[in-house]
């Protein structure tokens, strides 16, 4: 495999780090005086005021409401869950269809205040039931926890979503970053688990996963022997890519704390190829100069190779961040185009996994334009 070609620098991004010199800096190993707590409430904190703006800039107040919700875990802790729904907008007769949405953050930050902007957004346009469940962060819980408690959230989900008006036979799973990989494992787990754990209601279906800039694999279980070259890898073309670099990767997946690399639970892409053939239609977005460019792509082809019906996009040149750079944003002062577009390219995926039919216009790789 070689998909070093997408990982040539975008000359919309050279353009623009020239216009915002500010945010061209790399990323450097925290202080080992500040705690994994300490940096968690740091980060999140920021992301959630930041997430406060943007919700009034984009004029969503008063759009949606939402419920916040406990969930209970294998481990007998809990977790929190909040659903959203769209005001003003009539819902089907059998429910709304429901996104089920984990978010990013390397497994360290995000809360469930980080991300209201992001859910309502999905719930107003598309008028459906977006459900944000919040697994515990690396500061409390290292690996498996965060899996165990998206599994767990997904069985809440199945037993109550109808309940406050959603149509659990219209489920879409999904996820950014770090969040991706909870979304892609939920998602093999309804291939492979006894179908008695969640299928108390006969309707439940999950029609789909979108998967948005995946962190699918960890570092030390990348498959370099699939590739023409180490040096075509992402992982080594885009070591230095700013925002998320390798090293910065190697350590966040360090303190996930997964002892055993061979274990498919944090590395669904690698999955056993029995799984990937009962596993529901699956978009895929990709940042061209992530080093986790090639989790995704990996994952996409033995999808594809496995009879499974993908929608692929992938932005060549971009950073695994460059999504965030959106009005409003502090540190810039115009839109980076390709942010806009992946927005509805996210919107138009989850349309697409939730559609009925035949269509074969997902079956395809798109190659956006970043130039």
């Amino acid at each position: 495999m070689d998909f070093s070609n997408y990982g040539e620098p975008a000359s919309e991004w050279t353009s623009y780090l020239y216009a915002h010199p500010i945010i061209n800096q790399p990323w450097t190993k925290p202080s080992e005086e500040e705690s994994l707590t300490e940096m968690h409430i740091t980060g999140t904190n920021a992301r959630a005021a930041h997430d406060q703006v943007k919700l009034k800039a984009h004029g969503l107040e008063g759009k949606f409401s939402c419920q916040d919700y406990e969930v209970g875990t294998r481990d007998g802790s809990s977790i929190p869950l909040r659903l959203y729904t769209p005001i003003g907008t009539p819902s089907p007769p059998g429910g709304r269809p429901i996104y089920v949405y984990f978010h990013g953050g390397g497994f360290l930050h995000g809360s469930i205040d980080t991300e209201r902007s992001a859910c309502a957004l999905i719930a107003t346009k598309l008028n459906i039931m977006v459900v944000h469940p919040c697994p515990r962060h690396v500061h409390e819980e290292k690996h498996p926890i965060p899996h165990h408690d998206a599994w767990d959230a997904m069985k809440w989900i199945i037993d109550h979503a109808s309940s406050y008006g959603g149509d659990v036979g219209s489920l879409v799973i999904g996820g950014i970053s770090s969040g991706a990989n909870l979304a892609a494992y939920v998602v093999q787990q309804f291939s492979t688990a006894n179908t008695t754990i969640y299928n108390e209601n006969n309707a439940v279906r999950i029609k789909g996963q979108v998967l948005i800039v995946p962190w699918l694999i960890q570092p030390n279980a990348f498959p370099y022997g699939q590739f023409i070259e180490k040096d075509k890898t992402s992982l080594v073309q885009c070591s230095n890519a700013l925002g998320l670099s390798t090293e910065r990767l190697e350590w966040l997946s360090s303190i996930l704390g997964v002892e055993d690399i061979a274990n498919p639970i944090p590395n669904p892409a690698l999955v056993d190829e029995k799984v990937l053939g009962s596993l529901p239609k699956t978009a895929i977005i990709i940042a061209g100069g992530d080093p986790l460019r090639d989790d995704g792509l990996i994952y996409a082809s033995r999808l594809g190779k496995a009879g499974v019906r993908t929608k692929i996009h992938v932005f060549p040149g971009l950073p695994h961040h460059f999504a965030v750079y959106e009005l409003p944003h502090p540190h810039v002062a115009y839109e980076l185009r390709s942010a806009s577009v992946c927005q509805n390219r996210v919107l138009e995926s989850i349309q697409w996994a939730l559609k009925d039919g035949g269509d074969q216009a997902g079956n395809a790789w798109v190659i956006e334009k970043t130039s």
